[in-house]
């Protein structure tokens, strides 16, 4: 009989063993979808090829904006996105899609005014929004539908965080929420709640820069620069800056002051950022340093509603779809 051979397992060497655990790990976050980030960018346009400015393109790792020519930038782990603007159909694609089309919706723009909280009015504003083609809501009770593109909350500086805290859900969710007007300075005002919605989008609330009105104040159009292809120059937007933001990455700047405009943040004449937007999850938080261009209280010499006055009504319309 031959005598039986003895099989011999030899451990692997280091280097070898080093491979084979990295190939394992490779293999296991592929499989939960959880890798290294990858630097992906692209652009976004409309069907005729217009870029798309303020679209939220997510993934589950992180999001971004597009800017004023579409274009995008965002690092992720993710091999899918997620694309969405008010008044356009979401699309998922793949995270190299390096131009992106967002055919219309074909349903209308659906706005919330949440006035659960004793709100600003602005049912004027509401009626010509609805005369424009869009589905406007005044939101008395109840919760805020699942449904609605855009959620505008009008001076929130005097609601409680309690009160607010859970539209950020649907904001992460892929709702735009409109913060507009009374940041502070006022009696009853809470800029914990303000920054609190906020935190961690880049804009913040200063209610210490906040000054009373001086006789000799002016008021003046503001820039809209974004938006500026909405706003025709001869009907630009008249209201003043009711407090101060600060705008830092990743949220943009929307609006800025005008050489001449009153504002109650600064006795300075330089230019001060007055509107912001910043992405949230699947959605984005739009903050607005006044709420004249959605109010119906009277303002300037004619005591016309706020939003009547110069090109505040075209402001309001931009700004819920952008």
């Amino acid at each position: 009989m031959r005598p039986e051979r003895t099989r011999t397992v030899r451990p692997l060497e280091p280097a070898r063993l080093l491979r084979a655990s990295v190939a394992g790990a490779v293999l296991t976050l592929t499989a939960c979808g959880i890798l290294a980030p990858t630097t992906f960018s692209g652009r976004v346009v409309a069907p005729g090829g217009k870029p798309l400015a303020g679209v939220v393109v997510s993934a589950s790792d992180g999001s971004t904006l597009t800017d004023d020519s579409g274009a995008w930038q965002l690092a992720t782990g993710a091999g899918t996105l997620t694309f969405r603007k008010p008044g356009y159909q979401v699309e998922q694609l793949s995270a190299r899609s390096s131009v992106v089309t967002l055919p219309a919706s074909a349903h209308p723009l659906q706005v919330v005014f949440d006035d659960r909280w004793d709100g600003l009015a602005s049912t004027g504003l509401q009626q010509w929004l609805a005369r424009q083609g869009l589905q406007v809501y005044d939101l008395q009770a109840g919760t805020n539908p699942a449904t609605a593109d855009v959620v505008v909350l009008l001076s929130p500086a005097y609601f409680t965080r309690s009160q607010i805290a859970p539209l950020l859900a649907d904001v992460r969710s892929g709702q735009t929420l409109l913060l507009a007007g009374q940041w502070g300075g006022d009696a009853g005002s809470d800029l914990g709640t303000l920054n609190a919605l906020s935190a961690g989008t880049g804009i913040q609330f200063d209610g210490s820069l906040v000054r009373d009105r001086a006789a000799t104040d002016s008021v003046d159009a503001f820039v809209p620069l974004v938006l500026e292809p909405a706003i025709a120059p001869a009907t630009a937007p008249e209201f003043f800056s009711a407090g101060a933001l600060s705008v830092a990455s990743p949220a943009h700047v929307l609006l800025g002051s005008g050489p001449r405009s009153y504002r109650v943040s600064a006795w300075s004449d330089d230019p001060q950022e007055v509107g912001a937007v910043a992405p949230l999850g699947a959605g984005k938080i739009i903050a607005l340093s006044d709420a004249a261009c959605f109010s119906d209280l009277p303002e300037g010499s004619a005591q016309q509603p706020g939003w009547q006055i110069g090109g505040n009504a075209q402001l309001a319309l931009a700004l819920v779809g952008y």
